[in-house]
């Protein structure tokens, strides 16, 4: 049986995956700081999104969690898109593996953070909370195969 990131088989393909998954996760981040300016409910067929958006965890240090998503697949995507743009290799030196294999960290840790959160504090479930969650995941998981795989390249 074939692993699922047997298909990371060259830097462009990474890339574009990385690039995909971003496009999604702000798309739904997106969604979610649209609808939490809104005073009508979220749209969600099989959970509580309501109970979540009006718990004292839909907000972290004064801004609202959906716009912190938003940010973090934007980053991802626009740094992602540069290298994709200017034909560049995927990464071209070990710094930047490591600055954005750390952003991915980071955010990949707070998604699970928000999720325990869910589970066990607050006790009910977002489908665009999870989805987020899965696709940050996706993205961490990605990269730390892709990293992984391939030696990585000298500074200087």
């Amino acid at each position: 049986m074939k692993n699922i990131f047997s298909l990371i088989k060259t830097e462009f393909t990474a890339n574009f995956f990385t690039i995909i998954l971003s496009v999604l996760g702000m798309a739904i981040s997106g969604y979610l700081w649209y609808g939490y300016a809104q005073p009508h409910n979220l749209v969600c067929t099989i959970s509580e999104c309501q109970v979540i958006r009006q718990s004292e965890y839909s907000v972290f240090l004064g801004v609202s969690i959906p716009v912190w998503g938003f940010f973090f697949y934007t980053s991802i995507l626009v740094y992602n898109l540069a290298l994709f743009v200017r034909k560049k290799r995927f990464i071209r030196f070990e710094w930047e593996q490591y600055i954005l294999f750390g952003v991915l960290t980071i955010g990949f840790v707070f998604s699970l953070y928000l999720t325990y959160l869910e589970a066990f504090v607050i006790e009910a479930w977002c489908q665009w909370c999870v989805a987020s969650f899965i696709i940050s995941t996706f993205l961490f998981a990605l990269w730390l195969f892709s990293l992984l795989k391939k030696p990585t390249s000298k500074v200087f």
